[in-house]
């Protein structure tokens, strides 16, 4: 660090980088009034550094031994640093530690000792309209993340210090109400999900990107555990830990009674297995894709729902105007729904690899629901080939129409064609074939044409 004198009135002299200068501008009386001492900083802006970079020492040291390089990086980085100080908008990058991530927790004396110093907040005080809320539940939509559901005369929300982003909705609001299972888990367990109205409606795809979209479903995990007083707050607590020995019926109590109090009485829709029993187990549920996404088709007595994959649809009986089963293979099939949409026009929606174990379950239900069939529509059916020409009259008599879905040769030939099997790349060259030029489909048709031919070989 090196002081300059300069005589008030003479210019500074040209030479002298604009940016390396004037870290501090100090007037002193030295006895001589028209003294000013210009104090030039041609390091680091230690202050700066630490307070743009707090808690990231790595960063701190770097930034220095790059500056140690030469004065134009030391110039550069403190630039930088002002910058992100002057970014600083938000209070909580210049507050201590202590007062940023306002949805965490104040951590307690009981907290540190016990460990639990990055849970969710249940020592927050519920608000005062809130009825009834419930610590430690773990959510799937809108995000992922255990939260405290709160429940009021005209409201559902869930929160940890602050009321979450999405999960605020009003109960005459909703549209529909699930108790669902969650698939693949190695003890039952069930999730219940809101859908807001409008939630399950499908926009067409000329809809404008202005419009305002449609509130998200909110879905969460009901506890297996029973209910217990330290998890329970609000002015019905006491009440609600009598509805009920499990978390499952004290919510679906609970959430009915907020429902038909505000006027909106709505059934608990459930899967039924005497009206549809997909699996061994007798769940609902059918695993499916749609595009790339895999989640799973849940057949319920009020319609069916695309479930836990976004964005979550439910297409109600009444919505749908056809069913169609395409793509049948010898161990997969495609489910596709006609539905209407938001402006009254319709739409397909496809679900894809469906295992054909679920196949007669799908179609019983399609039939007992009354819902059409459009397998069959003329938009499906084959096209009849071209009739032949006088060049054609020696060439073979193409069939007229193509055999039935359930045809094993019809599998077997679409299974070579469009069911892919990752594990098969490496036995392929890679080029197209026509149909006639088609290799045998498995291994033991190869074998009975080597047998073949090792019986008429004259050799």
């Amino acid at each position: 660090m090196t002081k300059d004198k300069y005589l008030g009135g003479l210019p500074e002299p040209e030479n002298i980088p604009p940016y390396s200068r004037c870290a501090r501008l100090q007037v002193t009386d030295l006895q001589t009034p028209h003294l000013i001492i210009l104090e030039m900083t041609n390091g680091l802006d230690e202050k700066s550094l630490q307070l743009a970079y707090r808690n990231r020492e790595d960063l701190q040291n770097a930034i220095r031994n790059a500056a140690a390089v030469g004065p134009h990086y030391i110039e550069l980085f403190n630039h930088i640093t002002a910058h992100i100080l002057s970014l600083a908008s938000e209070p909580s990058i210049l507050e201590p530690e202590s007062k940023k991530r306002k949805l965490d927790c104040p951590q307690t004396l009981a907290s540190v000792a016990s460990g639990n110093t990055y849970g969710p907040c249940h020592d927050a005080a519920p608000p005062k309209e809130a009825l009834l809320e419930v610590s430690d539940i773990s959510f799937i939509m809108p995000q992922r993340k255990k939260f405290t559901v709160g429940l009021t005369q005209t409201h559902f929300y869930a929160r940890l210090q602050e009321v979450v982003a999405g999960t605020r909705v009003a109960w005459s609001e909703i549209e529909h109400v699930f108790l669902l299972p969650i698939p693949e888990k190695s003890r039952p367990q069930q999730a219940m999900l809101l859908m807001p109205r409008q939630a399950c409606r499908l926009v067409p795809k000329g809809a404008s990107a202005r419009a305002v979209p449609p509130p998200e479903p909110i879905a969460f995990t009901i506890p297996l555990q029973t209910p217990q007083a330290n998890l329970l707050a609000g002015r019905d607590a006491a009440a609600a830990l009598e509805l009920s020995d499990d978390f499952c019926g004290l919510f679906s109590a609970v959430v009915r009674e907020r429902l038909a109090a505000s006027g909106n009485p709505l059934p608990l829709i459930e899967p039924d297995a005497k009206l549809f029993a997909g699996a061994a187990d007798g769940s609902g549920w059918v695993p499916a894709f749609r595009g790339s996404k895999e989640g799973y088709l849940f057949f319920l007595p009020r319609g069916i729902l695309w479930a836990f994959k976004k964005p979550i649809l439910f297409f109600d009986h009444a919505d749908i105007i056809a069913v169609a089963i395409t793509g049948v293979l010898s161990r997969t099939f495609n489910l596709s729904l006609e539905v209407r949409t938001t402006d009254g026009t319709s739409c397909e929606v496809e679900f894809c690899l469906l295992n054909q174990d679920y196949y007669e379950h799908i179609t019983r239900y399609v039939a007992r629901h009354g819902l059409l069939d459009g397998s069959l529509n003329e938009a499906r059916r084959a096209k009849l080939l071209p009739t032949k020409t006088a060049s054609d009259e020696h060439s073979p008599a193409p069939s007229p129409t193509l055999p039935a879905a359930g045809d094993a040769n019809y599998d077997d030939e679409d299974e070579d064609e469009e069911d892919y099997d990752p594990g098969s790349a490496g036995e392929s060259d890679g080029s197209g074939t026509s149909s006639d030029e088609e290799e045998p489909a498995d291994g033991a048709d190869q074998d009975d044409q080597d047998d073949h031919d090792n019986t008429h070989d004259p050799l």
